[in-house]
């Protein structure tokens, strides 16, 4: 399940994959906070603007989510992802694991958290995914295998 405004959805039941990844650098997130809201008021029409873009796609991703279209969901990561760089806040690791996790077949990959270092995820289908977690190792990555609908709690 994921939540919204208090609102459970159930996560549609699909084989599947999604490497979350880490780079093994610690990220500071006020400091990235503060650099964001720094660049804001510099040029605060900008950040609005991509914040809007970011808040549309969110809208897509969540349809394309809800209707199981996992390539488009894929290519609305990889299209946040570039939101994402252009904000400032993605980095050279980040962009080499994210780059060698499309590389080797993932429907679309991004950053995860505050970012400038720490995490990404990596959405794939079982075909592909010994074939990501395989090329984010190579790239310097360590991968954390998260699996959709393993044993867990229930809501009853």
């Amino acid at each position: 399940f994921f939540f919204k405004q208090k609102t459970a959805y159930e996560i549609p039941k699909r084989d599947w994959s999604s490497d979350v990844c880490s780079s093994d650098l610690k990220a500071d997130t006020v400091s990235i906070v503060t650099r964001v809201a720094e660049e804001a008021k510099k040029n605060q029409a900008r950040v609005d603007g991509l914040y809007a873009s970011m808040g549309e796609l969110v809208t897509r991703a969540r349809a394309a989510f809800i209707n199981q279209d996992w390539v488009q969901f894929g290519r609305l990561m990889d299209e946040d992802q570039l939101l994402l760089s252009e904000l400032g806040v993605s980095s050279e690791i980040l962009d080499r694991l994210i780059a060698a996790a499309r590389g080797a077949g993932a429907l679309g990959a991004k950053l995860s958290g505050a970012g400038v270092g720490d995490c990404m995820i990596a959405l794939g289908t079982p075909e592909t995914a010994q074939a990501i977690t395989d090329a984010i190792t190579n790239a310097g990555g360590t991968v954390i295998p998260a699996r959709v609908h393993a044993p867990a709690a229930s809501l009853s």
